[in-house]
């Protein structure tokens, strides 16, 4: 029987491909070889025979010659243009959806807690995390089964139903809804700072903060919460931005004889400030996201290698990242329930630690998962070696649960920094930048997956010997009145709103997460592309998906309210599997099938094909990336953080929110990867597709019940605008205004300080979004070498994440209801422990995760060498479960950052910024995954190979995985300086006067 292998994660070749000789072949071979062992020994020299060719044929490229020959030779047919196109399309569509269902969905989630109550919008960001992973669970079990066993048509099917069902959620949670409402560009705004600052360079910074310039609002405005942000030190050159000048003109009438452009307020400069505090935070998280992107290609390949048998039932490569996905499943209701408890109590911090705590612990997780899933590699490389399977094709007697303890460390790091970065972004925007924010903390995610391309380049041109041995290879309007008039309305908002966004982002998250597992099966198998690829269309599809939520971040902060911008952006990713579903069930959309023959040969998708599948994909990726920016914003939103209640359970939401992202996802790597496997990849779209339509109604459904942020207008803007002030303001003159360039408002000043004080964050939990990578790759490899067989039914590969998602599932709950409330008596923190701190946790699991993971690999490859099966595709005798300590691991990790950095950004983010915050905090992952490929390249290239083989048993995954841990290390470090620098930023309550402008009065 034809074993899946490394050129092989989901089995493809097993439709016959696999052999290409005649009877007589292996007739002639047996006869070399003598009867009886020498037919055994015949048929696997024939067998290594067709494996080298299929290497070296399936490395070829297409050519518009082979096109020609496929009638008469059989050849397998490249995706035309348009069949390229179509996929193309079909792929950034989703990535266009989810991008901004990303940016606008948690912002939107947190928009249901009062900002007060960091409580509950942490709780909320854990469970939003936890709906998430819930999605994914589904999305990467039994959507890829469908995908496997049904055929992509229906998997992208199941993927646009589950869009369709998203949008009816979020449609249903409508009346439930606080909807901000878009308070200008937050770019825009960043913008004037800078210029106001730069051209008021010149002009002296006031020791008197009351000198700066501000608005406040008229007692008869709607305005009547208006958000103001008080001064802080850092970044003083862009207080110039906020500096009053005089004209000579404005001494004889007082008026104001500039622009905006040349004045800011105090808070546009604070919300600038913010940005570019915010900056090195989700620049830290980017590598743990390339790991992130490991972990989903590499740890996908190794899975395919190992024994996926579990209790009868073979598990499909794609859902080998559903281990994961149970671990942060069963991680974040303890972390959530039991852990912030506890350490609020000892903290006195709401959240039980603070944001950039658990984004930092997210990242240790991750590089512990990382040495983990190298020790696991080592182990399933050892049973190759032992049971003489090294270049074998069949399973190695190795469970793929071994690919667990990877799977489940990291899963724990994802929990803790993912989250961590949510609700840091989140709670440290201004209100005009909430979505924006949320954007952001996604694109760690984004440069995650593009660096892990790179790396994974890097890597392999560094340690390589032939081109045989790559990794991935084949072988204004109302302002913010609105806002809190709905705030403090008992009918709206509360966790009655954020149960609809729970909804909303565990089906949405089940049918991203169920094609984020599956994909390089989908474009090797469907789309004959080749698997190094695939890999990194995969990875740039992540990557991008997590980017794209600073556009819906940006949207809902600047022009739209955060529900409508879920609402925008779940059709777009609705409209991305569509696409995809319909191109997976009409085979005139998609390059004609492999077929057996000598060359083995296939033509590739041709330019319309391409441009279709690339479409639906990135309007996906819009799609889930303006969701992730608004969702979790809108959620927070429902809690008002001026109430110590609702604050409280403020920092609940974000646990829950991880919680539905962990359920979702555990339906997504186990169901959909399933119907995807087994049923077909239109029945996994079409789940999908089912899902994020029922996500939509969910939405919607909440639509009353939903106090809406008002949009204040571009976060950016404001910041560039306290740049320009600072710049142009070196003399301080307080005798006159002169425009927004040239006196911005303390508030806009501190808006400034507050993003620049969360950059360090979010670059800081890069990293271990690069160790996820790894796991949600490598470790899947590591599967499908291993034992996947439990109690006679055997797990897809592409289901190992389920792992870390069912600690998750289990933990949040523990953290939000036990640990949190004690943390909270302990610490007098609402949230238990400040978000600095959830996230440090997580980076610290992280690391611990990726350590674990390489102990494990060294065991799965120690069994491979004792049984004899280093060149083995048989399963090796060594469970999958074995993954678990890694994956349970990065599972907590997870629930601790993740949660942290959404918390911590919406929460410390100003009013007009929440969700670009909260984007921010996803760009963690972008980031990421971005760097995962970097990553691997470098070690490829620098290690000398060790991961440039096509067999894991030869390769040294486990040294990867040490060395992720050790680099885990060195960031959570540069995180403890970054955190140990920031600080939280500080709201005053604005005197309200009937004049225009007025000075900010200290408390």
């Amino acid at each position: 029987m034809w074993r899946p292998s490394r050129q092989d994660p989901s089995g493809i070749l097993d439709d016959g491909r696999a052999s290409s000789a005649s009877n007589e072949d292996v007739a002639m071979a047996n006869k070399d070889e003598g009867g009886g062992d020498g037919e055994h020994h015949g048929k696997e020299k024939l067998r290594k025979l067709m494996v080298e060719e299929l290497r070296e044929e399936t490395m070829s490229s297409c050519s518009s010659s082979e096109t020609d020959k496929v009638d008469d030779l059989n050849l397998k047919q490249c995706a035309s243009a348009g069949e390229a196109a179509i996929l193309y399309t079909g792929l950034y569509l989703m990535a266009l959806g989810t991008g901004g269902v990303k940016a606008a969905l948690p912002a939107l989630g947190a928009d249901q807690f009062d900002p007060k109550k960091a409580k509950q919008l942490s709780t909320y960001f854990n469970w939003f995390i936890f709906s998430l992973t819930i999605g994914s669970i589904l999305g990467v079990t039994l959507v890829v089964w469908i995908s496997t066993d049904k055929g992509w048509d229906w998997a992208f099917a199941v993927c646009a139903i589950a869009l369709l069902l998203s949008i009816f959620f979020i449609s249903l949670g409508n009346p439930f809804y606080r909807n901000n409402l878009p308070k200008g560009s937050p770019l825009l705004r960043f913008l004037r700072v800078f210029v106001a600052s730069f051209r008021n360079r010149k002009l002296p910074i006031p020791e008197n903060a009351d000198e700066l310039h501000e608005i406040y609002q008229d007692k008869e405005d709607d305005n009547l919460h208006h958000e103001i942000l008080q001064r802080t030190d850092q970044f003083k050159f862009l207080d110039r931005a906020a500096v009053i000048r005089r004209t000579e003109d404005d001494d004889n009438d007082g008026s104001n004889s500039g622009s905006e452009w040349r004045v800011c307020t105090v808070t546009e400069v604070e919300e600038t400030k913010i940005l570019i505090r915010m900056l090195p935070i989700i620049l830290t998280t980017i590598f743990m996201n390339t790991c992130l992107a490991q972990l989903q290609t590499f740890s996908v390949q190794q899975s395919v290698t190992m024994d996926r048998d579990f209790i009868g039932f073979e598990i499909p490569g794609p859902s080998v990242p559903a281990i994961p996905l149970l671990f942060m499943f069963i991680l974040i209701p303890l972390y959530d329930r039991v852990f912030v408890p506890i350490a609020r109590r000892v903290t006195g911090i709401p959240t039980g630690i603070s944001h950039l705590q658990r984004i930092g612990i997210g990242l240790v997780l991750s590089a512990i998962s990382m040495t983990v899933a190298g020790f696991v590699e080592k182990k399933r490389r050892n049973v190759a070696i032992q049971h003489d399977m090294v270049d074998s094709q069949d399973a190695l007697p190795i469970s793929v649960f071994w690919l667990g303890y990877q799977y489940a460390i990291f899963g724990a790091a994802d929990m803790f920094t993912l989250v961590g970065m949510l609700e840091f972004f989140y709670a440290e925007s201004s209100a005009g930048m909430k979505a924006l924010s949320t954007a952001i903390s996604w694109c760690s995610l984004a440069f995650g997956y593009y660096l892990s391309s790179v790396v994974v380049e890097i890597v392999n041109k560094e340690t390589m010997n032939s081109r045989d041995f790559e990794v991935g290879s084949k072988s204004s309007n109302n302002d913010e009145t609105n806002k809190n008039k709905a705030l403090i309305s008992k009918k709206q908002g509360g966790n009655r709103a954020a149960l609809f966004v729970y909804a909303t982002e565990g089906l949405e998250n089940m049918a991203f997460i169920a094609i984020a597992v599956s994909l390089v099966t989908y474009f090797y198998g469907y789309m004959n592309y080749s698997l190094t690829k695939s890999s990194t269309m995969l990875t740039n599809f992540m990557g991008t998906s997590f980017l794209l939520a600073l556009v819906g971040g940006f949207i809902c902060d600047t022009y739209l309210t955060r529900f409508k911008t879920c609402l925008i952006f779940a059709s777009f990713e609705l409209l991305g599997y569509t696409l995809l579903l319909v191109q997976a069930h009409r085979s005139e959309l998609r390059p004609p099938k492999c077929v057996d023959n000598i060359n083995h040969q296939c033509v590739e998708a041709t330019t319309g094909e391409a441009s279709i599948l690339y479409v639906g994909l990135y309007l996906v990726a819009l799609g889930t990336g303006g969701i992730k920016a608004a969702l979790p914003s809108l959620g927070a939103d429902q809690f008002d953080e001026r109430d110590p209640k609702e604050s409280s359970q403020l920092s609940s939401f974000f646990n829950w929110f991880l919680f539905s992202l962990t359920i979702g996802a555990i339906f997504g790597v186990t169901v959909v990867v399933w119907i995807s496997t087994n049923k077909g990849w239109d029945r996994g779209f079409a789940v999908c597709l089912v899902a994020v339509f029922f996500a939509l109604l969910s939405l919607t459904f909440g639509k009353s019940l939903y106090r809406h942020n008002v949009p204040k207008g571009s976060p950016l803007l404001r910041f560039i605008r306290v740049f320009v002030a600072s710049i142009k303001n070196p003399v301080i003159r307080t005798d006159g205004i002169t425009g927004k360039w040239r006196v911005c408002t303390v508030t806009e000043v501190e808006e400034t300080k507050i993003l620049v004080r969360m950059l360090p964050i979010i670059l800081s939990t890069v990293f271990m979004n690069t160790c996820l990578a790894q796991l949600q790759t490598f470790s899947v490899q590591q599967g499908t070498t291993m034992d996947t067989t439990i109690n006679g039914f055997e797990v897809p590969a592409a289901s190992i994440p389920v792992i870390p998602l069912l600690f998750m599932f289990i933990l949040i709950p523990i953290y939000d209801k036990i640990f949190v409330p004690i943390a909270r008596r302990i610490t007098g923190i609402p949230t238990g422990i400040r978000h600095l701190q959830r996230i440090g946790v997580g980076l610290v699991l992280s690391a611990i995760s990726m350590t674990v993971a390489g102990i494990v690999e060294k065991k799965r490859k120690n069994v491979a060498i004792e049984h004899g099966m280093v060149d083995s595709l048989a399963p090796l005798p060594i469970s999958l479960l074995w993954l678990g300590f890694q994956y349970a691991i990065f599972g907590a990790a997870d629930m601790f950052t993740l949660v942290g950095l959404l918390e911590f950004f919406y929460a410390e983010s100003s009013a007009g910024m929440k969700s670009l915050s909260t984007a921010i905090s996803w760009c963690s992952f972008a980031f990421g995954y971005y760097l995962s490929t970097v990553v691997v390249e470098i070690v490829n290239k620098v290690s000398g190979g060790w991961l440039a083989n096509n067999n894991l048993n030869r390769d040294k995954l486990e040294y990867f995985y040490w060395l992720l841990a050790g680099l885990s290390v060195v960031n959570f470090g540069v995180y403890v300086l970054c955190a140990s620098w920031y600080r939280y930023k500080k709201l005053e309550v604005p005197v309200v006067e009937k004049n225009d402008v007025l000075k900010e009065i200290k408390p």
